[in-house]
């Protein structure tokens, strides 16, 4: 049990943002400014996956002792992607929160309800950027005790965040960024840092489905529970393993195929790339980011190949045999080889095989090019057979799922 936490971190807990619903309207327009004369600014993005126009930014100056004070300035968020400014009158350190309506990446939906997420930073006079994004809010009570304890706000979020990559367990080991999380960037590929925010937030929303429920409010509690969890640099054994299990089966695919297909269809989303989850994920926990696991779904830290074709032994289903398509593992009784085999269309298999239609022996294909001729092998009549041999058709003995074979 963690020790309790200041004001501040209660402004950002899930119970602090109210009863739920959308409506977390302040009248304002999204170019709303605290004062004409204004000489400080802060703009960025805000992602859980992108908050969508009309969500809300607050600013809350805190004090030496890094308590909140009243909000100073507010705005609504200029478009889909996010995108947010905010005028202020002054520099210094504050709490910038976010509240509104996401795009969920692994259901393609918008949320049901809003999210509200925070970030801890000093501001410079004149124009700052922040991104406001997941990580930023789990990190939020850690870098306000780091700052307590003597670091600027800026080594603070950096400490807190290489903190929370290391106890998260979902990352290969010893990941770490030199980056803090408000500069991270679900929009960017590259450098791999920004992959961190990805892969974490591909694991949080597997995890709140696993929750049972509305996933939208189990995203809002997980966030709540991580971040008063990591104020001491810590977590809960139990939220850690719950993570790893998500982290097992979470479509990473999907999440960066929706991504995607977001920012490709919002105004002023083209262009913009995803990061990608599995550059810095570890579903099997073996030491290999699944990017560059030959078997991510497996643990294998010495990534055997016996047959070279870039898929490890412990998962290949022919691992002496390497084959360009799919192989069907020899049986030790009516096939007695690998058979390696290649999706088709009628009349597209080379002149010494035939194309057959075999969910059991084509798996996800339709149909593949299985070698016909030689005893056990696929055939259509006696002419495809070798000399001597001849087609059995409907045959129950031939080597499944062969229904017909040379004999």
């Amino acid at each position: 049990m963690k020790s309790s936490l200041s004001l501040l971190l209660l402004a950002v807990l899930v119970w602090s943002c109210g009863s739920g619903g959308g409506d977390a309207s302040m009248n304002l327009d999204a170019t709303d400014s605290v004062e004409a004369t204004s000489t400080t600014s802060v703009q960025g993005l805000i992602q859980k996956g992108p908050m969508l126009q009309g969500g809300t930014i607050q600013a809350f100056p805190l004090d030496l002792a890094l308590n909140q004070g009243e909000e100073v300035a507010q705005a609504l968020l200029a478009d889909d992607l996010g995108s947010y400014e905010l005028p202020l009158a002054e520099g210094g350190p504050v709490l910038l929160q976010a509240r509104g309506v996401w795009f969920n990446e692994l259901t393609g939906a918008l949320s049901g309800t809003p999210v509200t997420l925070g970030a801890v930073v000093a501001l410079e006079d004149g124009a700052n950027a922040v991104n406001i994004n997941a990580l930023t809010q789990v990190c939020t009570a850690r870098t306000v005790e780091l700052a307590r304890g003597g670091m600027t706000l800026a080594a603070a979020n950096v400490q807190a965040l290489d903190e929370l990559l290391a106890q998260l367990g979902i990352f290969t080991p010893n990941t770490h960024t030199a980056l803090a999380p408000q500069a991270l960037d679900l929009a960017l590929a590259d450098p791999v840092d920004h992959a961190l925010l990805a892969g974490f937030s591909a694991v949080l929303l597997q995890a709140a489905q696993h929750r049972g429920g509305a996933v939208d409010s189990k995203v809002q509690e997980l966030l709540g529970l991580l971040t008063q969890d990591f104020a001491d640099g810590t977590l809960d054994p139990a939220l850690v393993q719950e993570l790893a299990e998500a982290n097992e089966v979470v479509d990473t695919a999907l999440f960066r195929k929706r991504l995607s297909t977001w920012y490709a269809e919002v105004p002023d989303g083209p262009g913009y790339q995803c990061a990608d989850p599995d550059r810095v994920l570890d579903a099997d926990l073996d030491g290999r980011a699944n990017a560059s696991d030959n078997c991510p779904g497996d643990p294998n830290p010495a990534q055997t190949d016996t047959d070279t074709d870039t898929i490890g032994d412990i998962c290949d289903s022919c691992p002496i045999t390497a084959c360009s398509g799919f192989c069907l593992a020899a049986d030790g009784a009516g096939r007695p080889q690998d058979l390696c085999h290649l999706p088709c269309q009628a009349g597209t298999c080379p002149e010494d095989q035939t194309c057959l239609q075999s969910e059991a022996l084509c798996g996800a294909l339709a149909s593949c090019c299985v070698p016909d001729g030689e005893p056990g092998g696929a055939c259509h009549d006696d002419q495809t057979c070798d000399e001597g041999k001849s087609c059995s058709p409907d045959d129950p003995s031939c080597p499944a799922p062969l229904n017909s074979c040379c004999k």
